[in-house]
């Protein structure tokens, strides 16, 4: 079993990493480290940090490697699902999880992210940076892991502004240009509510939009190419008025093609 960073743990790692440095850069904690430099959690896995430029990604592995930390040969399959750049850990099991930009393969670090974070502290050459609680609830509630869940809980008991993260999701549907990862987030605040009985306003916020993506992928899947209306209705179930909507809201992702009666899947974006 891996080490249990605590916040002093975590501090005198950071303090090496910004002795080291050799040019100055910012990192933004985003996870477990994160709440444990607040004091929302004794101790982290691992360290989550996000950089927005390849030069401070660049800079940050190789002063990592000059202390010590080297490339993780066997990831669990729950890491790999991440997405994280880099993972590098050291002797004694401290994990730095380095993502460029991109978290969990899902979520851009958004400039209104960037400009919620608060200035932690620097390290010699590191600024850090520390993650609003709302987006560290947002990227929990996409990662879903044990762990996540029960940080969404915590996150929670602190005073969370949902309508902020709300209009977090809305930009990330504009920057990614997609919103399946909103499904996962259904699934998160499912999975709070069945373990802590804790429900949140974005509950409601996200139903009606969750139940549509799931139709829009219903339809996608039972569509095969081609075919017509009439037999997509009864080949889903769906009522005449969600088929039509699930059916617009795809025509309008140019994800598929109406012509009549005839439904043809254009496969040019992401849903």
């Amino acid at each position: 079993m891996r080490k249990k960073l605590d916040q002093e743990y975590i501090e005198k790692e950071l303090g090496r990493v910004g002795a080291e440095l050799k040019e100055d850069i910012t990192v933004y904690l985003i996870g477990g480290g994160a709440m444990a430099l607040q004091g929302m959690k004794d101790a982290t896995k691992d360290i989550d940090i996000v950089v927005i430029n390849n030069q401070d990604f660049q800079s940050l592995i190789k002063t990592l490697k000059k202390s010590n930390y080297s490339d993780i040969e066997e990831m669990e399959p729950e890491y790999k699902e991440l997405g994280a750049k880099k993972i590098l850990e050291n002797e004694e099991g401290c994990r730095f999880d380095i993502f460029n930009q991109q978290v969990v393969d899902k979520l851009i670090f958004s400039d209104s992210m960037q400009n919620r974070s608060k200035a932690l502290r620097t390290k010699d050459k590191l600024q850090i940076e520390i993650t609003s609680p709302e987006d560290i609830f947002l990227f929990k509630s996409v990662a879903g892991r044990t762990t996540d869940i029960e940080d969404m809980n915590t996150l929670i008991q602190s005073g969370l502004d949902f309508q902020t993260i709300a209009e977090e999701i809305e930009t990330q549907a504009n920057l990614l240009d997609e919103e399946l990862f909103i499904t996962h987030i259904g699934e998160s605040l499912n999975k709070l509510q069945k373990k802590h009985k804790t429900t949140t306003p974005l509950s409601d916020i996200l139903e009606d939009r969750i139940t549509s993506i799931y139709n829009q992928l219903e339809i996608l899947t039972k569509l095969n190419g081609e075919t017509n209306i009439d037999k997509l209705k009864k080949n889903t179930g769906m009522s005449q008025e969600k088929l039509e909507k699930a059916l617009n809201s795809l025509e309008e992702n140019s994800n598929v093609e109406i012509e009549g009666k005839k439904v043809k899947e254009t496969k040019e974006k992401k849903l």
